[in-house]
């Protein structure tokens, strides 16, 4: 039975691993997007006022337009699973058993290893209006919760300076599962979060 858990435990590391790392990519370009068309645009205003443009400024914004055109189109997400809400959350700690005719689309081995790895008091899913079901969990670390809900940026930065995937930063990973699974994200209280998916189409 050990070593079992421990092979769950690496597989767990391993989509962890890879969430961050889809994470690391998504910020990474948009960030460099986002210069790239500020620095465009100073240099389509300094050409148009007639000013001279320092040489070699536009042939280098070029080249990085191209570089993140290539890698965005290397970019993986998280592979989406349409799964009912009883499959996702069969054998996770402290979850509630679910209905298996709520079924939404979600990266199912990244969110069951972050599951697994929150420590959460409580975790169920609850019917929020004909369409929708919410994934709520509490018992969540402070800092964590906090984290969820702040920039990208930041996150990335409090994930680099960790060595081990705590609880605190698994619960700060369901903000890009979220965004992943186009869910909406809300902080219920400063322990609390809630992922709000819409509903599939029953298997």
């Amino acid at each position: 039975m050990k070593g079992l858990a421990r092979t769950q435990q690496a597989l767990d590391e391993t989509e962890l691993e890879l969430l961050f790392l889809s994470l690391l990519q998504r910020t990474l370009l948009h960030d460099v997007r986002g210069a790239i068309s500020t620095v465009s645009g100073w240099v389509e205003l300094a050409s148009m006022d007639g000013k001279p443009v320092p040489a070699g400024l536009e042939r280098g914004v070029d080249h990085l337009r191209e570089l993140v055109i290539t890698a965005s189109s290397y970019h993986s997400s998280p592979k989406l699973d349409t799964i009912s809400a009883g499959k996702l959350l069969s054998g996770i700690p402290r979850a509630e058993s679910a209905p298996e005719n709520m079924t939404i689309k979600t990266p199912f081995r990244a969110l069951r290893a972050v599951l697994r790895s929150l420590g959460a008091d409580t975790i169920r899913f609850t019917a929020a209006g004909e369409s929708k079901a919410s994934l709520e969990l509490s018992g969540l670390p402070e800092q964590g919760v906090q984290l969820a809900m702040r920039p990208m940026l930041e996150l990335l930065q409090e994930l680099r300076r960790s060595n081990e995937w705590s609880a605190t930063l698994c619960t700060a990973l369901l903000r890009p599962l979220a965004t992943s699974s186009n869910a909406d994200l809300l902080s219920l209280n400063s322990s609390s979060l809630s992922l709000t998916f819409s509903m599939e189409d029953s298997l």
